[in-house]
């Protein structure tokens, strides 16, 4: 039952959300990242064109005009926002190196 006072039908004026952003896997710092993240975590990494998740990586895309890449440091079972939510010491750590041989890899550039 509508209580008096209400309209029978509800009108939706906004939906919040941020837009989608993606940069091309032929980028010349994918493999700039790529290598740097497989001598930071001693393997090579799966490389894949998007990433489920809410980040404003499209200001960096669509409004500055720059690369984004997103090198998630996660293991499988994080339990993504729960109360039991759980990272590695050694998956930061590794992203850590991961960094440092990124910056290495720009300054020889």
């Amino acid at each position: 039952m509508i209580p008096s006072g209400f309209g029978k039908s509800i009108a939706i004026t906004g939906i919040k959300g941020t837009p989608a952003s993606r940069t091309p896997l032929d980028h010349p710092m994918v493999p700039l990242v790529k290598n740097a993240v497989a001598k930071g975590f001693g393997r090579e990494p799966l490389v894949v064109p998007s990433l489920g998740g809410t980040t404003p990586d499209f200001v960096f895309t669509r409004i500055l005009g720059l690369p984004s890449i997103v090198v998630p440091l996660a293991p499988y079972d994080e339990n993504n926002h729960a109360p039991n939510e759980s990272t590695k010491v050694s998956l930061y750590l590794a992203g850590v190196r991961s960094g440092l041989h990124l910056l290495e890899a720009l300054a020889n550039a």
